[in-house]
């Protein structure tokens, strides 16, 4: 449409790649990382590891609201180049209908 030239594929590559390194960074490895510290503490003892755990948990928590926040975001961005390339789509064969019309 008009000056604005996108790369669908691109934006459907960029964003499968993006979905794999949330899932795998933050899911796999953040999140996990975060259990595993706290089955450490618990095993460690002393007066103060259940204030310790309870912070890990809220912040880990936190992470996967952001997690689950990107994902969402991602979908959102994908959602919408979909909408705008069928919208390409529709307007380049409206200008080829068109042009054909006149003969």
């Amino acid at each position: 449409m008009g000056r604005i030239d996108i790369s669908f594929e691109t934006v459907r590559q960029k964003s499968d790649k993006l979905n794999g390194q949330i899932q795998s960074r933050l899911e796999k490895e953040m999140i996990a990382g975060y259990e595993r510290l706290e089955n450490s503490l618990l095993q460690s003892g002393g007066d103060a590891v259940e204030t310790l755990v309870e912070e890990l948990r809220q912040e880990k928590n936190t992470l996967i609201e952001m997690k689950n926040f990107m994902i969402k975001l991602l979908q959102l961005m994908q959602e919408s180049a979909d909408a705008f390339e069928e919208t390409d789509i529709s307007y380049k064969e409206a200008v080829l209908n068109l042009g054909q019309g006149e003969t």
